[in-house]
């Protein structure tokens, strides 16, 4: 009996080793069901530039395609898609309202990982919900004593998604799930921390989709950071309305505006933004108090009606030089995260100093070089 039981042992544990050391295959057999009267599925692959066709029979497809870990794959027909990676292993794909992928192999599939772990976040977001809205109903607690709880909880979830994120990120640098966890924690990343995890991941997830963006956006920040020269730049600027509604428009370039000036701060601003609207005041002081001393003062409406920048700048008094209409390139120009961003610049046109939101940092840094 023993002797039995030893083999059954061995057994299992060489099942566990062969499990273990299970490799991906180069290519990836894709097969699947589709709804009745569709005859062919179309595969995307947007990174890889590959868009074909797979031909159904009796409302069945199977392919086999290269494996890719570093993008995501698309497969559709009418209003059906389904999306996943192609893995190196066996895919059933059911193309539906709701289509499901499923792994063959799930102890090694990286699209079983990237549906656990969007599981996971979905977990942790609705378990985030439920404690707000306990602590938002409890009865025995003051309006005070909600606040206080419920920031405590909100950083406490942050700080758990962030690490939580950045432990997927620190197993998966090669594959497309380790740029998913980037891409759903970057926003709270300050530049320097991004730019040292984007040089550990594998180069092509730089180039793809969900990071291309956040990539190309670092890359312009650096581009445009303290000790670089400020972009030019020109817009059909909206100055008025006739009596008909119609913009008056006029081209002004930001280096017209700035030609003779000492120092000046340009001010990226959009008209919706509280923050914005917040940072108009200090911007009011600051032209008045050095405004005599040779500061000037731009700003410049992005992603913005004109209109309604037009119409927030005299409701708000902001009684200096105005841009809008520019172009949505700008956002990318200058990699903008968030607003107001605002810049510093020496006279010879050199970024001093940048913040980017609000803060006080450029402002107070004024009086070092007047």
């Amino acid at each position: 009996m023993m002797k039995k039981i030893s083999i059954v042992l061995a057994a299992i544990a060489m099942m566990a080793v062969a499990c273990k050391s299970e490799k991906i295959a180069q290519t990836t057999h894709i097969s699947g069901k589709v709804p009745a009267g569709i005859d062919e599925v179309n595969l995307l692959i947007p990174d890889l530039d590959l868009d074909t066709l797979i031909t159904v029979t009796d409302g069945v497809f199977e392919a086999d395609l290269n494996t890719c870990l570093t993008s995501m794959a698309y497969l559709g027909a009418g209003s059906y898609e389904a999306a996943f990676v192609l893995d190196g292993t066996p895919l059933e794909i059911e193309l539906a309202d709701t289509s499901v992928v499923h792994s063959l192999k799930p102890e090694i599939s990286l699209q079983e990982a990237i549906e656990n772990f969007r599981e996971k976040s979905l977990d942790m977001q609705k378990a985030y919900y439920d404690s707000v809205e306990v602590i938002s109903k409890a009865d025995s607690l003051s309006d005070e004593e909600k606040e206080e709880l419920l920031l405590a909880l909100s950083t406490d979830n942050l700080q758990k998604y962030s690490d939580f994120n950045k432990e997927v990120i620190e197993k998966n640098k090669d594959n497309f799930l380790g740029a998913l966890a980037l891409f759903s924690i970057y926003d709270s990343m300050t530049d320097e921390e991004l730019e040292r995890v984007f040089g550990t991941l594998d180069s092509k997830l730089r180039k793809g989709e969900p990071l291309n963006v956040v990539w190309d956006n670092l890359r312009a920040r650096k581009a445009t950071s303290e000790g670089k020269p400020i972009k030019d730049f020109t817009a059909n600027t909206v100055y008025d309305f006739d009596r008909n509604g119609e913009p008056m428009q006029t081209y002004i370039s930001l280096s017209d505006i700035v030609d003779g000036l000492h120092y000046f701060i340009v001010s990226f601003w959009n008209s919706q933004s509280p923050a914005c609207l917040q940072q108009i005041e200090i911007l009011k002081a600051v032209a008045e108090n050095f405004g005599p001393y040779g500061l000037g003062v731009i700003s410049v409406a992005v992603l913005d009606d004109p209109k309604s920048a037009l119409e927030t700048a005299a409701k708000y008094g902001m009684n200096w030089p105005q841009i809008n209409n520019v172009e949505p390139a700008l956002v990318d120009e200058y990699g903008f995260r968030d607003l107001p961003v605002t810049l510093l610049v020496s006279p010879d046109g050199v970024i001093v100093k940048r913040e980017d939101g609000l803060g006080t940092s450029v402002f107070e840094s004024i009086q070092t070089y007047l």
